[in-house]
């Protein structure tokens, strides 16, 4: 399914078939000028108007590309791929060929952005299984081989780097979820200042290895 095409197939039509004009074709009734908005159960002509008008112009701006202040690879429309927890990747953390099809395929098919699924930046931060990771060198192959897939689509790459915290279920990290304090509910314990400090320097470092893939 090509997006962009899609849409913009929709959008160049003429007034008689155009969807953000159907508000206005719909205003041709057989009420008699004397019957007012209220009981004829209609929009009035102007608000009519209004809506068919704003509806086009954010209809366009879906197609136009997007800058970020930031710099980098602009996006080539406003539709964004968001994370979504497809459990495909190795235990490990290592990108999988499968994770590998399934995101540049949302590439390939029009998105301006292909964000990942949440990539945990430490071991003991994984929240569900099979979940990419993203807190060691050992992933940047994977993670380098994605963006150069989802690139040559047009499309922005974007990892959403994470952490599940108290999440993490024991049996996937193998020892106690950290949080900032002890909760009896999820068996998590507080962290330590170190802790704290260490995965702030895991989510820093998390983003350099993305920026270099």
């Amino acid at each position: 399914f090509q997006i962009a095409a899609a849409l913009e197939s929709v959008w160049v039509s003429n007034s008689e078939t155009d969807p953000t004009c159907l508000l206005a074709n719909n205003s041709q009734s057989t009420s008699s000028p004397e019957d007012s908005p209220e009981s004829s159960g209609k929009m009035p002509k102007f608000a009519e108007t209004v809506v068919s008008d704003k509806a086009r112009e954010l209809a366009k701006k879906i197609l136009e590309p997007m800058t970020f202040r930031s710099g980098g690879r602009p996006m080539k429309n406003r539709f964004m791929l968001a994370p979504l927890t497809n459990s495909q990747s190795h235990e490990d953390g290592k990108m999988s060929e499968e994770e590998y099809l399934w995101l540049t395929k949302r590439a390939e098919g029009g998105h301006g952005a292909t964000m990942t699924c949440a990539s945990h930046v430490q071991a003991v931060g994984k929240g569900f299984p099979g979940q990419m990771g993203c807190w060691t060198d050992d992933h940047l192959e994977g993670l380098t081989r994605m963006a150069e897939g989802i690139k040559r689509h047009g499309s922005v790459p974007l990892v959403q780097i994470h952490h599940a915290g108290m999440r993490s279920p024991e049996a996937l990290i193998g020892g106690q979820p950290l949080a900032p304090s002890d909760d009896e509910e999820w068996k998590a314990r507080e962290m330590t200042l170190e802790e704290v400090k260490g995965m702030r320097d895991a989510f820093i470092q998390a983003a350099v290895r993305s920026q270099q893939a």
